[in-house]
């Protein structure tokens, strides 16, 4: 059981860690950024403006540009976008792909079925739409594995296209497909599961289509390219997204005064990147209409779904990526003495 004062020492540790990278980025930023700047702004402004401060924002996302905004007082009301890396064309395919470039988001996958069919199509939406119509539309309907903004997978109702393309339409039934590759694979897993339709994954791992692995959506390998688990402190087998979640859930449940910031900040950004391990629902919810990854970037099921001390509801990240592991096992072992283990 970890003490008042063994909780309230993680903090200040974290405190002034966070103190030094805060200022470490600042520098970094002034450095890379101030020196250009001065270099292409306008040194003089049209005579007819009177003098007054302006503030100008970039906003950054996976390291590319992708707004500018400009204003005149204390709040940035007016933005410029300049690229939107999951926007795609009316053809369905990104800003990339029409340079002879493969996104990681667009990186394919073919699907094998125990009875020799092979579906290997130029893209992932495609190859997920035709492996689940091969497997029935009707009967995938079924699936509620994972639902979409309560959308499911395969469904008669269509989601508001006005403000992005979620879904394809087929043979009188709509699938969705605004989604990463990560969950194309793992509704798939669920629909054979479901169906008992056996069948494999293969990697694509060039633009040739060469395969880099074959992984069974049934019984998923520890290896190299394969699915791998963990467990925390001894117990269960899940990957390492889940246990995020069982160390958030933990962490909770043994300290049930800790306010949203205290949870945020010992479960801090510094430990990943993007948003952070957990938010508030009232931020996702604010996001949701900028972002369509929202409502798979979180684990949003009832029972995932958690309350800190000064009873804010949050969720945890479930976009975990495998670089991260080990500041998060570092930190867990020296802070709370927990363990995560990669087991068979």
């Amino acid at each position: 059981m970890v003490t008042k004062e063994e909780y309230e020492q993680a903090k200040a540790d974290i405190a002034r860690r966070q103190d030094i990278i805060d200022e470490y980025e600042r520098q970094t930023l002034k450095h890379e950024f101030l020196s250009r700047f001065a270099a292409s702004i306008p040194k003089r402004i049209a005579a007819d403006f009177q003098e007054h401060k302006i503030v100008i924002a970039l906003e950054y996302t996976n390291k590319s540009l992708t707004r500018i905004g400009l204003t005149d007082d204390d709040v940035m009301r007016d933005f410029v976008i300049v690229a939107s890396g999951f926007d795609a064309d009316k053809n369905g395919a990104h800003d990339e792909a029409k340079e002879g470039k493969q996104s990681k988001w667009e990186k394919g996958f073919a699907v094998r079925f125990a009875d020799g069919k092979v579906i290997d199509c130029p893209n992932a939406n495609q190859t997920m739409i035709e492996a689940l119509r091969y497997m029935g539309l009707e009967r995938v309907s079924q699936y509620i594995g994972r639902t979409f903004a309560g959308y499911r997978l395969v469904g008669k109702r269509e989601r508001d296209p006005n403000t992005r393309k979620w879904q394809r339409q087929s043979d009188g039934w709509w699938i969705y497909i605004n989604m990463s590759n990560d969950i194309k694979r793992e509704c798939l897993k669920g629909v054979s599961e479901q169906l008992n339709i056996p069948l494999t994954i293969e990697e694509h791992c060039n633009d040739a289509g060469l395969f880099a692995s074959e992984e069974s959506i049934t019984h998923a390998k520890h290896r190299g390219t394969g699915r791998a688990y963990f467990s925390l402190n001894g117990e269960g087998r899940m990957t390492m997204n889940y246990i995020v979640l069982s160390a958030v859930k933990q962490f909770v449940k043994q300290m049930p005064d800790a306010t949203f910031e205290d949870i945020r900040q010992y479960f801090s950004s510094n430990l990943c990147r993007g948003m952070g391990i957990v938010a508030s629902l009232e931020i996702i919810e604010q996001r949701k209409s900028k972002y369509s990854t929202e409502d798979t970037r979180w684990f949003l099921g009832e029972d995932e779904i958690l309350t800190s001390g000064d009873g804010i509801r949050f969720a945890v990240c479930r976009n975990w990526k495998s670089e991260w592991n080990g500041a998060l096992i570092k930190h867990l072992k020296e802070q709370l003495g927990w363990t995560i283990e990669a087991v068979e």
